[in-house]
């Protein structure tokens, strides 16, 4: 699972999401495929404790710049 969310990298072959070979993509480049939408909820995701259920929601949209209107 955290190959598939781009989270990690394999230690042998190739990973392609979106026609891209992630495997071979860098932490900065793996964090920017990541905020364009790439999500996965693991059982055990901790939210934010203060924060409201749709503000866990929107959290990834507000890393990826989306504008308070759209989310």
């Amino acid at each position: 699972m955290n190959i598939l969310g781009c989270l990690d990298t394999p230690t042998s072959g190739e990973y392609f999401l979106n026609k891209q070979d992630v495997s071979k993509l860098n932490d900065n480049e793996l964090a920017h495929i990541r905020k364009q939408g790439n999500w996965i909820c693991f059982p055990d995701f901790q939210p934010a404790s203060r924060s409201t259920a749709l503000d866990n929601v929107m959290l990834p949209q507000i890393y990826a710049g989306i504008a308070k209107t759209q989310r």
